[in-house]
């Protein structure tokens, strides 16, 4: 079994707001030749500093670190969904 849980980590809020914030500012920001990037205004999200931070992909900025140390979920209520076995020919 598997829970996935869809979290966004940048996005329409928190993307935009990036530039804003010193702590963000100086994980990964227009210092580093990135910008913060309103994705309901653009599509490409490739010089957005919120997801070049996230996504990490030459672990430059040590964010599995970052998030293993500082990030936590406090999770109230989960709905699970199951689905149903298909009827086979012994089902009618």
């Amino acid at each position: 079994q598997q829970l996935i849980l869809n979290i966004g980590m940048c996005g329409d809020w928190s993307g935009k707001i990036w530039g804003m914030s010193p702590t963000c500012n100086a994980l990964n920001g227009p210092q580093n030749g990135c910008r913060a990037v309103d994705p309901l205004m653009e599509k490409d999200l490739s010089q957005d500093c919120c997801t070049q931070f996230v996504e990490d992909k030459d672990g430059q900025y040590g964010t599995d670190e970052y998030f293993r140390s500082r990030a936590f979920f406090n999770i109230s209520w989960a709905k699970v969904f199951q689905q149903r076995p298909s009827p086979g020919p012994d089902m009618r």
